[in-house]
């Protein structure tokens, strides 16, 4: 899939500032290049460990069909997300308890001996900042081969 897309190197305390910033910037970017949207934010979470307290690298990813060029100076670049091998799972509700979920996927991948990779993504099917229990997000959290 082509997307519209910015990578940071963060960590779960720095996540608040870059919600306020990048999400909304993105979009703006998209639609003044002329791009079509295609699809939801997708947040491509990479750790080089899995220790929820460690930097990590943080893709911000707006699906797009390309119908102009970005401009030179646009902090975002357009790239092919690649395919990912995972497991979902769908969390209906607010962010402050998506950890329940990804505990619960965790589990299911242990049970079924599924290898979590350091990968995981969010899709943010419906954002709702004003009632967070009506927001749903996909969890796919990667698995080795």
């Amino acid at each position: 899939m082509t997307v519209l897309a910015i990578e940071l190197k963060t960590n779960m305390q720095m996540l608040k500032q870059i919600l306020e910033d990048k999400p909304r910037r993105l979009v703006s970017d998209a639609v003044s290049n002329g791009f079509h949207v295609t699809g939801p934010q997708y947040w491509v979470y990479t750790w080089a460990e899995l220790d929820p307290n460690a930097d990590f690298m943080l893709k911000i990813c707006l699906p797009v069909a390309t119908f102009g060029n970005p401009h030179q100076e646009s902090e975002f670049r357009l790239e092919k997300l690649p395919p990912f091998m995972h497991v979902s799972t769908e969390h209906l509700g607010s962010w402050e308890l998506l950890g329940e979920s990804y505990s619960k996927l965790m589990a299911q991948m242990t049970a079924s001996d599924l290898k979590p990779s350091m990968v995981c993504r969010e899709v943010y099917i419906n954002c709702d900042f004003e009632k967070p229990e009506n927001n749903r997000t996909e969890i796919q959290f990667g698995i080795l081969n």
